[in-house]
Order: C-alpha cells, then structure tokens, then sequence
C-alpha cells in the first residue's frame, strides 16, 4: 500500500477517511495505520521528528513534537489534549506534512 498516496488523499478528503477534525482522531488514524503494518510504517519516526523539530532527541511522542510547531506551550502543558480547538486544523495539516516528508525520505533510501 501506498501511505504517502493514501495520506494525501486524507488531507485532501479527511472526512471519507475520519469521523470528525480533531487532531488526536488523525493521530489514531496513523497509529492505526502503523498497527496494520507491525509497526514498521512509522519506525524511527518519534527520533526523526524529535531531531527535525527540537534539534534534540526527546521523550514526548511524535503527535506532541509536531503539535508544538503550531501550538510552542504543548510541550509544558499536560499533552495534547491541551490543543486549542481553532489550532486543530494547523495541527492536522503540520503533521500531514511532517509525516510526508518523512516517508519521503524513506523512500529515498
């Protein structure tokens, strides 16, 4: 299966794919993805993230790394449950873009 055709049609369609536009229901959905896939989709992403978008490698999932590029306080608050609601779409189109240029980069090597 192609994710990366599969994510962009998400972004361009997300509600054939989700039932509502929160951000932690795309987070589930890729989870989900990465689940059918033993895991293997998303190897080394948490660590791929981290590094692109701290400079550093972090303890926080991947979901509040890319959260934080929209929403800086993220990263003291509680997780990221602490997403404003009008920031959930920023969030959602920040990660589909995070998350295609990893694959990308996959592909690549």
């Amino acid at each position: 299966m192609d994710f990366r055709d599969l994510f962009k049609q998400l972004g361009m369609r997300p509600r054939m794919y989700l039932p509502d536009d929160r951000f932690h229901t795309l987070v589930a959905f890729i989870e989900g993805c990465n689940a059918a896939t033993d895991w293997k989709l998303l190897a080394g992403f948490n660590e791929w993230v981290a590094t692109h978008t701290l400079g550093q490698k972090s303890s926080f999932h991947w979901s509040v790394i890319v959260a934080s590029k929209i929403f800086p306080t993220i990263l003291d608050e509680s997780g990221a449950a602490a997403i404003p609601g009008e920031l959930e779409g920023p969030a959602s189109e920040e990660l589909l873009r995070v998350l295609d240029s990893y694959l990308a980069t996959r592909q690549m090597t």
